[in-house]
């Protein structure tokens, strides 16, 4: 299967070239975050994929998730922030192989904790390693598991506790750009009983993210 995971901003819903990209990455699995009311109305309008759910957040705000794919879903289940920011996802995929679990994320941002400059900057690695670790006890360890999405930090404890974890990152690389600035804050990890191939950042769409994409092989699969 081939995944992907693609921030699409919540300010520039159903923009031209962001559509054009989604469409472009032809992907079996789409995980997008900052989805909104106006998003899901361009999405559904343009994209053709049989099965497709979304989860909004303070409707008009950037904490929403949307799910397209191509397989059947056998479970969601929206994961509330423990810090009252963004919720995570836990979706169950219908996958060829086997059930899929994937944990779709988006992490609390820098500069969001109300402390000053400094001290937001840093306080909030300890908010995403929080985070991560409350949602990683709600799933079931029994699936071969994904956790992707938009960790807003390209290193840190929130990604050195899932590596603890034993999951596998995929190479980092730039999939956020403001300006001059350019970092990897796109991330997928992935459990045991599954390899990966082709990762790949999309330099498409009108986001200040890109899309991040790999080849999933579930153990025993094709």
């Amino acid at each position: 299967m081939k995944i992907a995971t693609y921030n699409v901003n919540y300010g520039r819903p159903g923009h031209p070239r962001t559509l054009a990209a989604i469409r472009a990455l032809a992907a079996d699995v789409l995980f997008l975050q900052e989805t909104t009311p106006a998003w899901e109305q361009a999405l559904r309008r343009e994209l053709a994929y049989p099965h497709v759910r979304f989860r909004h957040w303070r409707p008009g705000r950037a904490g929403g998730h949307a799910l397209l794919a191509r397989h059947a879903v056998a479970a969601d289940e929206v994961l509330e922030a423990p810090t009252g920011w963004f919720p995570a996802w836990r979706v169950v995929v219908a996958a060829p192989a086997g059930p899929l679990q994937v944990l779709a994320v988006h992490l609390r941002p820098f500069f969001s904790v109300g402390r000053g400059f400094h001290r937001s900057f840093f306080a909030t690695h300890e908010v995403r390693q929080l985070e991560v670790a409350t949602y990683l006890e709600r799933l079931d360890p029994t699936l071969p598991t994904i956790v992707l999405g938009d960790f807003n930090e390209a290193e840190g404890p929130a990604l050195a506790h899932l590596r603890a974890r034993g999951f596998r990152q995929v190479p980092p690389a730039h999939t956020w750009r403001f300006l001059r600035w350019a970092r990897a804050y796109d991330h997928m990890f992935f459990g045991p009983g599954l390899d990966v191939a082709d990762v790949a950042v999309v330099a498409a769409g009108a986001s200040d993210h890109l899309p991040l994409t790999a080849r999933v092989v579930m153990a025993g699969g094709p």
